[in-house]
């Protein structure tokens, strides 16, 4: 079993868990109408669908760890924009789009990178790996939900765009480090 997808499978759910649990929240606490909440959410789904292909394709040419390593460096970046346009809601927009077209292929490449670190001879271990990953990425969600609750759904936007850029570095820093 790969480290870095076990690992980074967990933080991934962990972003998953803020972004699609909190999305709604943060929209309703920033003070936007149903409609903005609905673009801006809709926004992380459309930059996921758009950006699935165009990732999955450049995976096939490069080298897995590294498109990792960039997609979760773009996505910790994006991440940072509403806290330093706050009051901007296409920044907004701009951001669930790119968190979104980053973060959901980036669970694909992480699946990937296991396959592709799986020893050859072992592929009747294949359900078990997928399990372990899919048990591994549900710990993430509820990670995310756990510390959601004991911080409050009160915080701004600060906060969860803090949590999103910390655990994408953190992931980040994983396969930095997995890349010596």
């Amino acid at each position: 079993m790969s480290p870095l997808g076990c690992v980074g499978l967990f933080v991934l759910g962990g972003v998953f868990s803020a972004q699609f649990g909190m999305a709604a929240v943060f929209g309703t606490e920033a003070g936007l109408s149903v409609g903005q909440i609905s673009i801006f959410v809709t926004s992380i789904y459309v930059g996921g669908l758009l950006l699935q292909f165009p990732i999955g394709w450049i995976s096939d040419r490069v080298e897995r760890r590294t498109l990792i390593l960039v997609v979760t460096a773009v996505a910790a970046a994006a991440s940072a924009l509403p806290v330093l346009w706050r009051e901007n809601f296409e920044v907004l927009v701009l951001t669930g789009f790119v968190i979104g077209g980053m973060t959901n292929p980036l669970y694909a490449l992480l699946i990937a990178y296991v396959n592709d670190y799986r020893a050859a001879g072992r592929g009747h271990q294949r359900f078990r790996r997928h399990f372990a990953l899919g048990v591994d990425s549900g710990r993430g969600y509820g990670a995310g939900d756990l510390y959601r609750g004991r911080r409050g759904s009160g915080r701004k936007y600060n906060s969860l765009g803090a949590r999103v850029v910390k655990s994408l570095q953190r992931l980040d820093t994983f396969v930095g480090l997995q890349w010596r």
